[in-house]
């Protein structure tokens, strides 16, 4: 063997050495990086899966927004409704559990976290991205979140832009202040379901079921726009009905367009309190209202539903407490559309 072909051998050696020596350093550095981050996810989710009681929220946003950064922002996601479906105690509250978890998102991802599909739970998640948003952009939530709900649905749906009104008022602390940003949206219903999301906004803060700041229903009458006092009517309904009122003293004061709003929030607020075992109980007055009004069948149906996640426990509260054969039918047509609903963004 020549000199030159012995230098060639050599230099082919080592170059092969070299490559083989390269690729296995890779290989290792690869497997302990898959290795530590396998681990990572493992613990993160098995800590969310430990989430539980009044901080669950909280709890849950912050190992799901850690299984994101390294899974992605769907599988996250995807996961959290698969363990919120799999417990009772979870899926009862999980409107609320997931406005933590949109918060948490749009923190960690910012619009990158806007993404179809995750319309469960009421909406929660993508009303929590609004939420945060609003912190430093509350001039322009009616835009972002007309941009958000096209992006996630294709359209405007009224359960998405109901966030604007957990928006305003997460970040004014004023039912007020935040039904002037309701006044503001042009489209009745969009406008419509801001203002009940700004009173329901207020409601999910108050520790005793009566609203914070003292705001009463005649309040509703001070905005011009019928939207925004059907809204307002709607969702004060719940105050109403903690109060002890019957669905004619809820309600009258409104006009004869709003009053049907009025009492779908009246059935709604009835609705929640029976099924939920509330301390402020239903009496059978405010049952016997409610049995003469289609629009309070509907509310309590809706609610029946949204509440046990259940069609025959919808059904069977529904006929616990309608004697009237036409309104208990709506009331039960009512669980089987909120049904269908869910069925739909699942």
């Amino acid at each position: 063997m020549n000199v030159n072909k012995k230098k060639i051998l050599n230099f082919l050696l080592i170059s092969t050495f070299t490559i083989l020596f390269t690729f296995s350093i890779g290989f290792i550095f690869k497997i302990l990086f898959l290795s530590s981050d396998n681990n990572k996810i493992f613990d993160y989710k098995r800590e969310l899966s430990n989430c539980s009681g009044a901080d669950s929220g909280k709890c849950i946003a912050r190992y799901s927004v850690n299984i994101a950064k390294i899974e992605g922002i769907n599988r996250s996601l995807d996961y959290v409704k698969k363990l919120i479906d799999s417990r009772v105690d979870l899926k009862r509250g999980c409107h609320s559990i997931t406005h933590y978890l949109g918060n948490a998102f749009y923190n960690s991802f910012s619009d990158d976290a806007i993404i179809p599909g995750h319309a469960w739970c009421s909406y929660g998640y993508y009303h929590g991205l609004m939420q945060e948003h609003g912190k430093l952009n509350l001039d322009d939530i009616i835009e972002y979140a007309s941009n958000l709900c096209n992006k996630a649905e294709g359209f405007l749906s009224i359960d998405c832009m109901h966030g604007i009104g957990h928006a305003a008022y997460s970040n004014l602390l004023s039912i007020n202040k935040a039904l002037e940003i309701c006044n503001k949206i042009s489209k009745y219903d969009f406008a419509l379901t801001c203002s009940d999301g700004v009173i329901m906004e207020e409601f999910m803060n108050s520790s005793n079921g009566l609203l914070i700041s003292g705001f009463e229903v005649i309040d509703c009458l001070y905005y011009n726009n019928k939207a925004v006092q059907a809204g307002c009517g709607k969702a004060m309904a719940q105050q109403n009905v903690n109060s002890g009122l019957s669905l004619d003293e809820s309600c009258n004061i409104f006009s004869e367009d709003i009053i049907n709003q009025c009492s779908n929030g009246y059935g709604s607020s009835l609705a929640g309190n029976i099924a939920s075992g509330s301390t402020y109980k239903v009496t059978d007055n405010q049952i016997k209202s409610c049995n003469k009004s289609d629009g309070c069948a509907q509310g309590f149906g809706v609610i029946a539903y949204n509440y046990f996640r259940d069609y025959n426990k919808a059904v069977l509260l529904c006929e616990n407490n309608f004697k009237n054969k036409s309104v208990l039918n709506n009331c039960i047509s009512s669980a089987k559309l909120a049904q269908d609903n869910e069925d739909a963004n699942n």
